[in-house]
């Protein structure tokens, strides 16, 4: 019976191992065709780049980084209800990202769901903060000093969006002693967030 058990074992983990090799293939594989859809994107060629990229997620539907740049094409067009779609399958696929979160917030207080809104702002601090910790685990470098530094400021946006500013203010200070005469101080303080909404997606509207 026991040698059944260790046979059965060796089976389950020799399936797993093909398993794996075999997404990894066809992620080599969607990788490549997303790249030429890149290509045709910074070309301008945006119904080619959309082939593409639908190209790829079909040979890989853990693929998430295509629907990114999907989303990237229908602002481009002002296609915004594509957009959300794409944004919405994105959060699914890469919920780690801090960013996606924040702009599917934006994209939730434009169609007026302020509330949801704020519950994504407050997932996209989540998640900057932990891409900060575990760049501490990391060898330190500049470029994770960077890295911090980009997720820091984005989480102070993501309280400027949120109009948490007991937080914000404790967290610019924080960022000040670290970052002292960084530029991006004066920035923020000055940052309107109803110009920035208004102005952002400015045809919005029109698809309502």
């Amino acid at each position: 019976m026991r040698k059944l058990v260790i046979f059965m074992a060796l089976i389950s983990l020799l399936a797993c191992e093909n398993s794996q090799e075999q997404q990894q293939k066809l992620r080599a594989e969607a990788t490549e065709i997303h790249e030429e859809g890149l290509k045709k994107l910074q070309a301008g060629n945006l119904d080619d780049a959309i082939s593409l990229f639908d190209e790829a997620i079909a040979k890989d539907k853990t693929f998430a980084d295509p629907h990114t740049n999907k989303v990237e094409v229908y602002l481009n067009q002002s296609a915004y209800e594509k957009a959300i779609d794409e944004i919405d399958i994105v959060l699914k696929k890469a919920p780690q990202v801090a960013e996606n979160w924040v702009l599917a917030g934006i994209f939730e207080e434009k169609k007026g769901n302020k509330e949801k809104a704020f519950e994504y702002y407050e997932k996209s601090i989540l998640k900057f903060e932990d891409r900060i910790e575990k760049n501490k685990t990391e060898e330190t470098s500049d470029e994770f000093e960077y890295a911090n530094a980009d997720d820091e400021i984005g989480i102070l946006f993501s309280y400027i969006l949120l109009e948490d500013f007991d937080r914000l203010d404790k967290a610019i200070t924080d960022f000040e002693d670290k970052n002292p005469g960084s530029p991006i101080i004066e920035s923020l303080l000055e940052f309107n967030k109803d110009v920035y909404m208004e102005n952002l997606f400015a045809d919005f509207e029109s698809e309502k």
